[in-house]
């Protein structure tokens, strides 16, 4: 069930993404100020955007629990707010699929390292910030620059 909600999900957001709103949202991001001299309202379009993603953020925290079937109190720790943010990070931000690549090697990572050592937050963070020197790209966009190179 939590799969089929997140595969909607995704496809929401594709759509979003490559919708006209979505176009702005990147115009925006690039030049602020030229959208604003074509006459949109720069700061309606953040507040929407903002919206939806809190509405996808609270479907994604609404899902947690149905999938590890339990809602404890560590689901409240601080660290558990950075993990998607670490999981962009790792896949990478400018493409649409690098954030679920990221969310697979970070849950493989993690997987791994904590079957080695009780310390796995040290680890895994000298392997992200290993990636992030690296890998500026993500696993994707890097993925991708090397597959160009190999192309030529």
């Amino acid at each position: 069930m939590v799969l089929g909600i997140v595969a909607i999900a995704a496809i929401v957001l594709y759509l979003i993404c490559r919708s006209s709103f979505g176009m702005i949202l990147k115009a925006i991001r690039q030049n602020p100020e030229r959208v604003s001299f074509a006459g949109l309202n720069v700061r309606t379009y953040r507040l929407v955007a903002f919206v939806i993603a809190g509405t996808f953020a609270g479907l994604a925290g609404g899902l947690i629990a149905p999938f590890l079937r339990v809602a404890s109190p560590e689901l409240l720790h601080w660290s558990m707010s950075a993990e998607p943010i670490l999981m962009a990070i790792l896949g990478g931000t400018g493409f649409f699929l690098g954030p679920f690549i990221g969310s697979a090697a970070f849950v493989l990572l993690e997987t791994w390292i904590t079957t080695y050592t009780e310390s796995w937050m040290l680890v895994l963070g000298i392997i992200l910030a290993l990636m992030v020197i690296f890998f500026r790209k993500g696993l994707l966009g890097t993925a991708i620059d090397w597959w160009m190179e190999v192309k030529k």
